[in-house]
């Protein structure tokens, strides 16, 4: 999940919370299933550490998320509930912690713009 702006620009914030995969525990099984890293990670905790630093601790500012846990919450509802998976492999693309994407996101053959308030439009 990425701030609205992007990749106009990053938001500043001055969320001092950081990235600690414990808070997640509960969230793994799904994150490893439904947030996979498709690029060069050392380990998808690596990966997860990079999206809350990079997106997610300003995302902790809204109260609907509040916090790193429920920044990954609600992403993984997010994807459960765009049905993100499945519509990634119909387009091809079978998320493997054993295979890297270097294709960056926007040039992946989804034809999808989301913001949970906006739009979604897929082929």
């Amino acid at each position: 999940m990425w701030p609205k702006d992007f990749p106009e620009k990053q938001p500043q914030c001055t969320v001092k919370e950081q990235f600690d995969i414990k808070k997640l525990e509960n969230l793994l099984s799904d994150l490893r299933k439904l947030w996979p890293s498709l690029s060069n990670y050392e380990s998808p905790e690596s990966f997860w550490k990079h999206e809350f630093n990079r997106h997610g601790k300003c995302a902790t500012e809204d109260p609907a998320i509040v916090n790193q846990h429920g920044y990954f919450k609600f992403g993984i509802e997010l994807m459960k509930k765009l049905h993100l998976l499945d519509k990634l492999i119909k387009n091809g693309i079978k998320p493997d912690q054993s295979k890297q994407y270097e294709t960056a996101l926007d040039q992946f053959p989804l034809g999808i713009c989301v913001s949970y308030a906006e739009c979604l439009n897929w082929s």
